[in-house]
């Protein structure tokens, strides 16, 4: 469901949604879905809309790479594959360090949703990846700016 269908409905068909959401997740055969659900189930005591709604949404629509960050109170997806820069700055940086800064993360995975792979790492690890994306689409923007 798009999260903004979800917002407009009442409690009881939210409830209704998240309880359905999480029984199809469940009765899958996808091991990386299902890991991720038991991830949320043992670590986010707050805010598991993240993933039920917003976190599923995207891996739905997107067969890339991402960095999911977990926390108490909820998760977060960085798409490594969207090159938007906004302000200067590739815009998924932002986001990370925001998160890192602000919601302080407690576990770092990899996800890998073409291949249905999901692998924990540390946080060096993700910023060494972050970095790693940040130069690329700087250099992509370097080339595009020197062919106008």
């Amino acid at each position: 469901m798009n999260p903004k269908d979800f917002y407009n409905l009442n409690d009881i068909e939210k409830e209704k949604h998240l309880r359905k959401t999480f029984k199809k997740i469940e009765t899958s055969k996808d091991e990386m879905l299902l890991k991720m659900n038991s991830i949320v189930t043992l670590k986010v005591k707050h805010y598991k809309t993240d993933f039920y709604i917003h976190d599923l949404q995207v891996l739905i629509e997107k067969e890339e790479q991402f960095l999911w960050l977990v926390r108490d109170c909820g998760t977060n997806l960085i798409q490594l594959e969207d090159p938007e820069y906004e302000k200067g700055q590739w815009k998924w940086k932002s986001w990370y360090e925001a998160v890192k800064r602000n919601m302080r993360p407690n576990s770092f995975y990899l996800i890998d949703n073409k291949n249905k792979i999901i692998k924990k790492i540390n946080e060096e690890k993700a910023n060494v990846i972050i970095s790693s994306y940040d130069e690329k689409y700087a250099a992509n923007i370097l080339l595009e700016n020197k062919a106008v």
